[in-house]
Parts: C-alpha cells; sequence; structure tokens
C-alpha cells in the first residue's frame, strides 16, 4: 500500500499510522463541525416537517423538506468531514517519512563495517549464550547483539561495548518495547 513519495507500507502500518494521525490531529473545529451541523440540519428538518405537516395538502412541501434537510446533511458532513479527513492524511504522510527516515538510519547503522565488528567482537567475548535466559543460541538467525541502554535514546553509545550484550531473539523481543534505567521505563527500539 502506497502512501506518498515511494513510501510502501503494509495495511497493519497504513492503520497504526492511521490511528496516531487521528491522535495527533485530534477533534479540531472540522471535526466538531463535521458532526453538529448536520444534527443541526436534521433537528431543524424534523421541526419544519411537523410545522409543514400539519397543513392539509402538504405532501409534496414535506417530501421536498425532507429531501433538503437529507441533502444538506451530508453536504455538510461532507465538506467538513472532508477538511478533516484532508488534515489526518497530511499527518499520516509526515509520519510515514519519519518512519521511512528512521528505518533508512537504522539500515545505514546497522549495515555499518563498524557495527560488523563490534557485533562479531561481542559474540566472541559473550559466546552463543543468551546473557537474559542463559540458553545456547544455536542459530545465527536467533542471535542477536542487543543495545542495553537503546540506540534511539542514546546514540552515543552505539559502539561502545559496555553497553551491548548477547541476547536470543526471544528475548530481546520479550524486551522490545520497554527498559529500565535508573527505573524510568520508557519506548525501546528493538535492533
Amino acid at each position: 500500500m502506497s502512501i506518498a513519495d515511494r513510501i510502501i507500507v503494509t495495511e497493519n502500518v497504513r492503520n497504526r499510522l492511521r490511528r496516531q494521525a487521528k491522535h495527533a490531529v485530534g477533534p479540531n473545529p472540522a471535526y466538531w463541525l463535521a458532526r453538529i451541523i448536520p444534527l443541526i440540519i436534521v433537528l431543524c428538518t424534523v421541526y419544519l416537517m411537523r410545522t409543514v405537516g400539519q397543513y392539509p395538502g402538504s405532501g409534496f412541501k414535506l417530501t421536498v423538506t425532507m429531501f433538503g434537510g437529507f441533502f444538506l446533511t451530508c453536504l455538510s458532513f461532507g465538506i467538513f468531514g472532508g477538511v478533516w479527513e484532508r488534515q489526518v492524511d497530511v499527518k499520516i504522510t509526515e509520519l510515514a517519512k519519519a518512519r521511512k527516515k528512521i528505518i533508512e538510519e537504522q539500515l545505514r547503522f546497522y549495515n555499518s563495517p563498524e557495527w560488523g565488528i563490534i557485533r562479531e567482537q561481542i559474540i566472541r567475548e559473550q559466546g552463543r549464550f543468551c546473557q537474559e535466559c542463559g540458553r545456547e543460541i544455536k542459530d545465527d538467525f536467533d542471535l542477536t547483539v542487543d543495545h542495553i541502554k537503546p540506540r534511539s535514546k542514546f546514540p552515543e553509545f552505539a559502539l561502545d561495548a559496555s553497553n551491548l550484550r548477547v541476547l536470543c531473539r526471544s528475548c530481546n523481543s520479550i524486551k522490545g518495547a520497554s527498559y529500565d534505567v535508573l527505573g524510568v521505563t520508557s519506548e525501546k527500539q528493538v535492533n
């Protein structure tokens, strides 16, 4: 699924970006106008229908009032709802571009010769044993070198051997979304 400027994401990522964008844009004036104005039009239409319906021979006027109210309701919802949706779409594009930039930076770092050298050094020093669960890691796919203090929050420790440890993929995934530094839990980027 393409978003913008050759940014292709899965449907799950698109949905997550949409939720984040809706939260970031929030219920602004366009959002509220898209809900309040149609409600006012519906209430006015119902009032007019009751008023016009009291007179004999008012069937045609009643029909015109009903369809006019329906048309104005749809029109106002479309206009103001469309403004809000465009604001959300702009925010999705911004979030997707920021995500792409982060992914490209991660690829540059993890494909760099410096990372390759320090990663091999850590594996030689600590062996193929998970520092968390203690099991031997036989499969290369299962072997990860983890940043104790996340690289996203502490870039100065990205290549510091004292900040690196061998983990199995399972333990690295469990650690995944949080870390504890000085008793403060925060977001962690999985490497």
